[in-house]
């Protein structure tokens, strides 16, 4: 009698092992736009290599897929948020997640699920944010510097 079950079983698990080998392959990129956002700066976590048409992407905040993670789901017509909403952002129709105005604390990673007519795919990104807020110097103060270094030390 367990002969019977011997070929499901076996094709459950090919089954299921073509769908992981298939899952892996599935190419989807996630990069951060601006690369080095600074903190207050507007992020977009673009989403490319997409195979098929998209039925809706789910952001997740880390590498987990778990439901307490979730950022949200972006469905063509309508939004839904989840219990790790990061105020002001919103998906679009590429699956791409868009942060209106990123702080420090959102550094780490982010996961998006894309269920498209083909397939599920998966992607992680790694966003950095950076405290700093760069000031720009004109190109007289290192002449301007020198100046005072040179009346300090003529004194």
């Amino acid at each position: 009698m367990l002969d019977i079950w011997k070929f499901p079983v076996q094709a459950l698990v090919f089954g299921v092992s073509l769908s992981v080998c298939m899952h892996s392959a599935s190419g989807i990129k996630v990069e951060v736009i601006p690369k080095h956002p600074k903190k207050g700066d507007p992020v977009t976590l673009k989403v490319s290599d997409v195979s098929g048409t998209i039925r809706f992407a789910t952001w997740y905040r880390g590498k987990s897929t778990d439901a307490a993670d979730q950022i949200l789901n972006y469905f063509p017509q309508e939004e839904f948020k989840g219990p790790k909403y990061i105020e002001g952002s919103h998906g679009q129709p590429d699956g791409s997640l868009v942060i209106k105005e990123v702080s420090k604390d959102l550094t780490g990673d982010y996961t998006v699920q894309i269920q498209t007519t083909d397939s599920l795919q998966q992607a992680t990104v790694n966003l950095v944010v950076s405290g700093v807020i760069p000031i720009a110097l004109s190109p007289l103060a290192p002449l301007l510097g020198m100046l005072l270094f040179y009346e300090l030390n003529f004194l």
